[in-house]
């Protein structure tokens, strides 16, 4: 790496990214979590008393929206329609993590190519069931989200339109069809955090 510096560099800005936000979480550290196999969101009193430590100016915001729960994004848009308050639809966003283009991207990769899709199944077949699903599930609705501000939605750089918004996406795409769950977590992760956004934009 230090021979090459320049050619690493892209990875080592994602790498001290992540290494940033697991340090200092703050209104997007992912709660809810803990119990996959539940079929339902976490009840409200179990998610405040995963926020309980968070010590933010922005605190009263991150309950009132439950910025930073985790669901299936079918979830999230079915719990908003039966809410009374609809302002809520407006300032919150379910985002997917991954990207739901990312997760198209690396279907359209592997649909055609036997010998991918075997490798994928054989080295991550829940990997391989998420990108297969995505065929008949263009909205995205049983993928992973992640409840975030509309706002910072619009500028993250997994939701973006701008050039590096697309190349961003490409490269989960790519870490998604290899296979390489922990590279994929850590850029959807860092991609999808506006103030990470924003920085790596203004380092190019």
């Amino acid at each position: 790496v230090q021979e090459n510096l320049a050619a690493y560099a892209p990875t080592l800005k994602l790498q001290k990214g992540y290494d940033d936000s697991h340090k200092n979480p703050g209104k997007y550290a992912i709660t809810g979590g803990a119990k996959p196999k539940e079929p339902d969101l976490i009840t409200n009193e179990e998610y405040l008393k995963s926020i309980s430590s968070v010590k933010t100016d922005e605190y009263d915001s991150i309950k009132s929206y439950k910025l930073g729960s985790v669901g299936e994004y079918k979830r999230f848009i079915g719990a908003r329609r039966s809410d009374n308050n609809n302002n809520s639809s407006r300032t919150a966003n379910a985002d997917h993590i991954p990207p739901k283009n990312s997760v198209g991207q690396a279907w359209n990769r592997i649909k055609d190519k036997p010998e991918l899709q075997e490798q994928l199944k054989n080295r991550n077949p829940k990997l391989y069931e998420m990108l297969e699903g995505i065929k008949d599930d263009n909205n995205g609705r049983n993928l992973v989200a992640m409840e975030v501000l509309a706002v910072d939605h619009r500028c993250a750089l997994t939701t973006a339109s701008s050039h590096y918004a697309k190349k961003s996406r490409e490269l989960i795409a790519e870490s998604l069809v290899s296979g390489d769950v922990e590279r994929m977590l850590k850029q959807s992760m860092i991609l999808a955090h506006p103030v990470t956004s924003q920085e790596l934009l203004a380092d190019l």
